[in-house]
């Protein structure tokens, strides 16, 4: 009978460890598939006519923060270290306590912000809670920054095309990618767009996804 493959292999020293799974294997597509999810979401969310309800939205957050655990967090932590990735700070001597804690953090800070909408878009920043629905702020501030950046620094750039084509063209190809992904309408905006973008990948490249998801998010919530 012919022999079953499995998920192990052998070290030299004789040990087992787990190979990546489908997501550490297919990093374009598993890019894409992300890209796809965002886009449905931003469909659900941002061009609404009412607001949406709480459960529904918690739902779609809760998605978003269970999206990122499984394509990230899990291979991360229970998988073996990608050491050529730039995903963790090179200063941070423990990647997998990292990713752990910093998804925690990320996670309590959504929440604490999904919670507290009330008091902080009526009593801080009224002018936001006036102008838009509490749907369209959670994507924005929230879902957003975390799939997208996850999407396109981590898994097109980090794990794709950086590897294939080198740092600079890993960068203006996938900034080419997401910056078409957004609503451009022309060439102004285009280049305005590649502003932050270029930022985000220094942030990524000097302190990591947690970085550039918190950069994303701080660009969002001034640009609104």
């Amino acid at each position: 009978m012919p022999k079953t493959t499995t998920k192990k292999t052998k070290h030299r020293n004789g040990r087992q460890r787990e190979r990546p799974g489908i997501f550490g294997r297919k990093p374009f597509w598993t890019g894409f598939s992300l890209v796809v999810i965002y886009f449905l979401m931003d469909a659900l969310l941002l061009n609404t006519n009412e607001e949406m309800d709480t459960l529904t939205l918690g739902l779609c957050l809760g998605g978003a923060l269970a999206l990122f655990y499984l394509y990230y967090v899990h291979a991360r932590v229970f998988r073996p270290e990608k050491k050529d990735a730039h995903d963790i700070p090179s200063f941070c001597k423990h990647p997998r306590r990292v990713a752990g804690i910093g998804f925690l953090i990320l996670a309590l800070f959504s929440f604490l912000l999904f919670f507290g909408y009330d008091p902080l878009f009526t009593d801080w920043f009224p002018a936001l809670g006036d102008q838009y629905y509490r749907s369209s702020l959670t994507l924005l501030i929230l879902i957003a920054p975390m799939i997208e950046e996850l999407a396109f620094r981590y898994f097109f750039y980090d794990r794709w095309a950086r590897r294939k084509f080198g740092v600079v063209k890993g960068i203006l190809l996938t900034g080419l990618i997401f910056v078409i992904c957004h609503p451009v309408t022309n060439m102004e905006g285009a280049i305005l767009y590649w502003i932050p973008t270029l930022a985000f990948y220094m942030v990524y490249e000097s302190f990591g996804l947690y970085g550039s998801i918190a950069a994303h998010m701080i660009f969002n919530f001034v640009a609104l």
